[in-house]
C-alpha cells in the first residue's frame, strides 16, 4: 500500500478515533446507552464467511464504539425498511455470533420498550439504510434514539455523530444516508 494511505491511517488512529470515543464516553456519562447495529447484504458468500464478516463488524462496534448491545441483520438490503428486515424466525448465522443481542426486529422491540436516551451506532451509512425516509421513520417511531453515530473509520477516516432532531430537519445531513456509491467493507 501507498505511504500516503498509511500516514492517513496513522493520523486517523491518533486523532479521529480518540475524539469519537471521547464523544461516546460523554454520552455514556450523561446516561445514554450506546447500541450497535450491523447489517450484511445478501451475497453468494458461504455461511462461514458471512459469519466471520458479521462477527468482525460486531467486534468493531464493541471495541471502537463501546456498545452495550449489538443487533444484527444477517441478510438484508440497505434499502429494505427496518420493519421488514429479519421477519423469519430462524437464522442459523445469528446463533453462531458472539456478543449479539438479537436481530432487527429484536432491536425495534427493545427501542420501543425503553425510556432512556440511545445513541444508535453503525459502520457506514449503508450499514443502517440508504433511504432517508427510513431514517426519519426509525427516529420518529423510536423516540429513545436521540443520536445516531456513523463510523466510516475503515474507509473514509470519518466519524459522524448526529442529533436525531437535526436529521429530521436538515436535509443536507440526511442526504448522507441517501445513496451508496460503492460497497463498503464494514468488517475491517
Amino acid at each position: 500500500m501507498e505511504d500516503a494511505y498509511y500516514d492517513d491511517l496513522i493520523e486517523s488512529i491518533c486523532s479521529y478515533l480518540p475524539n469519537y470515543q471521547e464523544s461516546l464516553r460523554n454520552l455514556i456519562h450523561n446516561g445514554y446507552e450506546i447500541i450497535g447495529y450491523a447489517r450484511k447484504s445478501p451475497t453468494i458468500e458461504n455461511i462461514d464467511t458471512r459469519t466471520r464478516l458479521l462477527q468482525a463488524m460486531v467486534d468493531n462496534l464493541h471495541e471502537r464504539s463501546f456498545t452495550s448491545k449489538v443487533y444484527v441483520s444477517t441478510c438484508s438490503y440497505s434499502s429494505t425498511p427496518f420493519f421488514e428486515r429479519d421477519l423469519k424466525n430462524k437464522d442459523c448465522i445469528i446463533d453462531k455470533l458472539s456478543q449479539v443481542t438479537g436481530n432487527t426486529q429484536d432491536m425495534l422491540i427493545y427501542l420501543k420498550s425503553i425510556k432512556h436516551n440511545v445513541c444508535l451506532v453503525s459502520i457506514d451509512f449503508a450499514g443502517l439504510t440508504t433511504r432517508t425516509h427510513d431514517i426519519i421513520q426509525l427516529i420518529e417511531t423510536n423516540p429513545a434514539i436521540k443520536k445516531i453515530a456513523i463510523e466510516t473509520f475503515t474507509v473514509a477516516n470519518e466519524l459522524f455523530l448526529f442529533n436525531s432532531d437535526s436529521l429530521k430537519t436538515d436535509t443536507e445531513l440526511l442526504e448522507k444516508f441517501n445513496s451508496r456509491k460503492k460497497s463498503i467493507q464494514r468488517s475491517k
